[in-house]
C-alpha cells in the first residue's frame, strides 16, 4: 500500500467549490464548501477551521481541555451501481481530515474514481483497489471500515474485522408511506414511485392506510393502477433474472388471493403490480413498481414495525397538520428514522442525518486534555500561512464587497458621515466569539466565579454589547447585560445589590461611572475591569487601582470588520496582546512601503482573516500601528505578541467614537484650523485652536452626531475652542491632528 498523507482540508474545500460544475445536478448541492463546513459543525460541534484544544466553559469550568481529530485510515468497500457514490463516501472521510482505501467490485475500471481524486487534490490521500486479495492486509491495519451492500456481504465483512476496527455499515433500508388521507393521493404517489424505480432506500415499499376496509383498499389500489399507467412507457428494460423475481412474486400473490382477502393488479405490459391486502403485516417489496397496500390502526404501529426497525428508514405521510404531530411521534418510536410528505421521500436536504445518523461524526473521535496547571485560555495552535503576497486593502476595497446571505450586519467604524456595515455568516461569528472568550479568560477573567456586568454600548447597529454578550454566555459567566445604560443610578445600585465584582465596557463610560460613584460617596465591589473601544490612559489606571480595581486589562482587541485580532494574557503589559493565531494572519508592514518592519520598529497592521466567508479580509489596513514583541512570554502560550501603538492617518478614536477629522474642516468651513486631543479629568478633550472660532464653531462640530453622542448623551468627553499659536512637529511641519492624550 502506498504512502498516505493526510488530506489538506482548507485546500480540499476551496477545490470542493470549482468541482461543483463537473458533476451530476442531482449532487451538486453536496459539492459545496459551505455545504462541508456546515455539515461538520452540526454534527461534531466543532468548526472545521479551528479544531484547537479548548474547554467547554458552558458546562465545566475545570482544566479539561477537549476537541475532535480523524480516526487515521478508513476503509471504504463500495458497491458498483453508482460512479459517484465512492468519491462522496470518500469526502466524508477526507473532510474530516482521515486518509482512506476504497474497494470497488471485482473487474471494475479504477479510471473515473482516480481522475476525480487527482482533480480533486486526493490522489495521495486515498488508495483504489478492485480485488479481495489486495485488501486483506488492510482490514488490520485500518481504524475504521464503511461498507455498503446487503445483510450478507455486511455480515461476511464484520467476520473479518477485528474488534479493535471500528465497523460502520451502511446496509439496505425499506421506507414507506402512511395515509390518513388518501383521497387524491394516487398520482402523488405513483410519481414517488417511479422517480427512481424504488432503487433508493428512501423510495416507498409499501403504503399503509389508516382504518382503511378491503374495499377501500381496493378503491385506492384502482386509482394508483390507472396513475402508474401513464408512466407505462417509461418503465425500464430488465434482465431475465429480475423477471423471474416479478413473476414469481405476481404468481404467489395470486394463488393467495383464493384463500384470503387480497388481490393483485398487474399491468398487461407488466411495468408495475399491485397488492391489496387486509393484513397489516410489514413486508419488503421486490421492487420494479411493485407495492403493497395494507391497512393499520394507529395503536399497533410499534407492534408491527418494531421488529423490521433496524431496517426502517423513511416514512411519507399523508395526514392533516393537526395529526401530523402524534402520527410522527408514533412512527419514530415504532423505529422510523425520517418522516416527511410522500413528495419529499426521496428528496432529502444535505445537511439530514442518513439513516437516523450523523456519518460524519462517525469517522472523528472526540479527545481530551486534562491538566490542572493549564491555566491558558487553549492550547495554542500553530500559525497558518496565507497564500501568496497580494496588494494591501483598505476600506474602499472592503466596501466593495457584497455578501446578500450574510447572517449579521454590525455598523463599520463612524469614521465617515456615510453608515457602512460589515456583514457576517453566523458560523464565522460565533467561531470569532468563541475565540475572543477564551481570549477574555487568558486575560484574567475567572467564569466559575466572577460576576460580571456588560456595559459596552448596543443600539444603533453597534456591536459591542451583542459580542460580548455572546462571549460571555460561551464561557458560562455569569453575567448582567446592562449596556452603556445612563441612569446611573440604576447601573450603581445593580453593581451594589448583586456584588458585581467585574466590569466591561468603554472607559469613557467606566470612568464616568466611576465619578458617580465617587460624588455619591459609593465604594463598588469592582475588582477587575476589561475594557474595549479605547485605551485607559496611566493616569487613569492608577485612579481606579487607588479604588480597588486590581486588574484592568483589554476585553479583546479587534475591529468590526477584521474581528478579534488579540488578547492579553496575565502577563500582558498596557497595548500588548498576543495574536488569535487559529483565525487571524497579523502583518506589520513599513510605514510608507510595503515591507516587513524590522524588530522594534512601529509599522502599519495588515490583518488577513482564516475564518471568514462571505467577504474577503486579505491584507487589510485597519489603519492601527504596531511593534512586535520579541521573546517568548512567561504565560507559556506562543502565539505571537505586539504591542499597539496608535492609529494611522485622519481617523481618532474620541470618547469611545471613532472620527474623522476632515469631516471636521468640512462641518467649520475653513482650513485654517489645528485640533488637539488632551485628557482633562480623566477625559478625552478635543481642543478646537484657530482665529476664526466663534460662538457657533461649538454647536457646528456637534452637528456631527457621534460627537454630540459623546459629549451631551453620554457625556464621555468634551469639546474646547481657542485662539493660540499653532504646534509643529520636530519636522517643522504643521500636523492638523495631535493626539496628546499618551504623551
Amino acid at each position: 500500500m502506498m504512502n498516505l498523507v493526510k488530506p489538506d482540508i482548507q485546500k480540499l474545500l476551496a477545490k470542493i467549490d470549482h468541482y461543483q460544475s463537473n458533476v451530476p445536478k442531482e449532487i451538486q448541492p453536496f459539492f459545496s464548501a459551505k455545504l462541508w463546513q456546515a455539515r461538520f459543525l452540526r454534527e461534531t460541534g466543532r468548526d472545521l477551521r479551528d479544531l484547537s484544544l479548548r474547554r467547554d466553559r458552558q458546562f465545566s469550568h475545570d482544566a479539561v481541555f477537549e476537541s475532535v481529530r480523524p480516526l487515521g485510515l478508513i476503509g471504504h468497500i463500495m458497491p458498483g451501481n453508482s460512479d459517484w457514490t465512492p468519491l462522496l463516501a470518500i469526502l466524508e472521510t477526507s473532510i474530516t481530515g482521515n486518509t482512506s482505501w476504497v474497494k470497488l467490485p471485482s473487474g471494475t475500471s479504477t479510471d473515473v474514481l482516480k481522475q476525480q481524486l487527482k482533480e480533486l487534490g486526493l490522489e495521495e490521500s486515498v488508495a483504489v483497489y478492485t480485488e479481495r486479495n489486495e485488501i486483506e492486509e488492510l482490514y488490520k491495519m485500518s481504524d475504521a471500515i464503511s461498507a455498503w451492500g446487503g445483510e450478507g456481504s455486511l455480515d461476511e465483512i464484520k467476520n473479518k474485522i477485528s474488534a479493535q476496527v471500528r465497523f460502520i455499515p451502511w446496509g439496505h433500508r425499506i421506507s414507506f408511506a402512511y395515509m390518513t388521507d388518501w383521497s387524491q393521493r394516487a398520482d402523488s404517489f405513483a410519481a414517488a414511485m417511479v422517480k427512481y424505480e424504488q432503487q433508493a432506500c428512501s423510495s416507498p415499499q409499501m403504503v399503509y392506510l389508516e382504518n382503511a376496509s378491503f374495499e377501500q383498499l381496493k378503491a385506492f389500489g384502482s386509482d394508483l393502477a390507472i396513475s402508474l399507467q401513464k408512466h407505462s412507457s417509461t418503465f425500464p428494460e430488465l434482465d431475465d433474472s429480475i423477471w423471474a423475481e416479478l413473476s414469481n412474486f405476481s404468481e404467489t400473490h395470486y394463488a393467495e388471493s383464493f384463500v384470503s382477502n387480497k388481490k393483485i393488479i398487474e399491468a398487461e405490459d407488466k411495468s408495475y403490480r399491485i397488492v391489496m391486502s387486509d393484513d397489516s403485516t410489514f413486508e419488503a417489496s421486490v421492487l420494479n413498481r411493485t407495492i403493497l397496500i395494507k391497512s393499520i390502526d394507529r395503536s399497533n404501529i410499534k407492534k408491527v414495525l418494531a421488529p423490521h426497525r433496524r431496517l426502517l428508514q423513511s416514512a411519507g405521510i399523508s395526514c392533516s397538520i393537526k395529526e401530523m404531530s402524534d402520527l410522527s411521534e408514533c412512527l419514530f418510536d415504532a423505529g422510523v428514522s425520517r418522516v416527511c410528505t410522500i413528495d419529499q421521500m426521496q428528496d432529502a436536504h444535505p445537511l439530514e442525518s442518513h439513516d437516523g445518523e450523523f456519518s460524519l461524526s462517525r469517522f472523528v473521535k472526540r479527545v481530551t486534555l486534562t491538566n490542572p496547571n493549564l491555566d491558558i485560555n487553549s492550547i495554542a495552535s500553530k500559525t497558518k500561512a496565507t497564500s501568496e503576497k497580494s496588494k494591501i486593502t483598505t476600506k474602499t476595497d472592503f466596501l466593495k464587497q457584497h455578501n446578500e446571505n450574510a447572517h449579521l450586519y454590525f455598523k463599520s467604524g463612524g469614521s465617515t458621515s456615510k453608515s457602512m456595515l460589515s456583514p457576517f455568516m453566523l458560523s464565522d461569528y460565533h467561531l470569532q466569539m468563541q475565540v475572543a472568550a477564551d481570549g477574555l479568560v487568558a486575560a484574567g477573567l475567572k467564569p466559575s466565579t466572577d460576576r460580571c456586568m456588560n456595559l459596552f454600548f448596543g443600539g444603533g447597529l453597534y456591536g459591542g454589547f451583542t459580542s460580548f454578550t455572546d462571549i460571555l454566555e460561551k464561557i458560562g459567566a455569569i453575567q448582567y447585560p446592562m449596556a452603556g445604560y445612563m441612569e446611573l443610578d440604576f447601573v450603581l445600585d445593580t453593581i451594589i445589590e448583586q456584588n458585581v465584582n467585574v466590569l466591561l465596557g468603554m472607559p469613557s463610560y467606566i470612568l464616568g461611572l466611576y465619578k458617580k460613584a465617587e460624588k455619591d460617596n459609593i465604594k463598588l465591589p469592582i475588582t477587575k475591569i476589561f475594557f474595549g473601544g479605547e485605551p485607559f490612559s496611566h493616569d487613569q489606571r492608577q485612579w481606579l487601582e487607588t479604588l480597588g480595581v486590581s486588574l484592568i486589562r483589554s476585553a479583546s482587541y479587534g475591529s468590526v470588520d477584521a474581528g478579534p485580532l488579540g488578547y492579553q494574557c496575565t502577563y500582558s503589559d498596557a497595548g500588548v496582546h498576543h495574536i488569535n493565531s487559529s483565525i487571524q494572519k497579523i502583518e506589520i508592514v513599513k510605514m510608507n512601503e510595503d515591507k516587513p518592519a524590522n524588530n522594534d520598529e512601529t509599522g502599519r497592521i495588515l490583518v488577513s482573516s482564516l475564518a471568514r466567508s462571505g467577504v474577503t479580509i486579505s491584507r487589510y489596513e485597519i489603519g492601527d500601528t504596531a511593534k512586535w514583541i520579541e521573546g517568548d512570554c512567561p504565560c507559556g502560550d506562543p502565539s505571537p505578541r505586539l504591542l499597539l501603538v496608535g492609529r494611522t492617518g485622519d481617523i481618532f478614536k474620541f470618547g469611545g467614537s471613532f472620527i474623522n477629522v476632515q469631516n471636521l474642516v468640512k462641518k467649520l468651513g475653513h482650513k485654517n484650523v489645528q485640533f488637539e486631543i488632551i485628557q482633562e479629568n480623566l477625559q478625552d478633550c478635543l481642543i478646537i485652536n484657530s482665529p476664526e472660532n466663534d460662538e457657533m464653531t461649538l454647536s457646528k462640530i456637534l452637528e456631527i452626531s457621534d460627537l454630540d453622542e459623546v459629549v451631551n448623551i453620554e457625556k464621555s468627553a468634551m469639546i474646547k475652542t481657542q485662539n493660540a499659536e499653532f504646534k509643529k512637529a520636530s519636522s517643522g511641519k504643521q500636523p492638523l491632528l495631535i493626539d496628546s492624550r499618551h504623551a
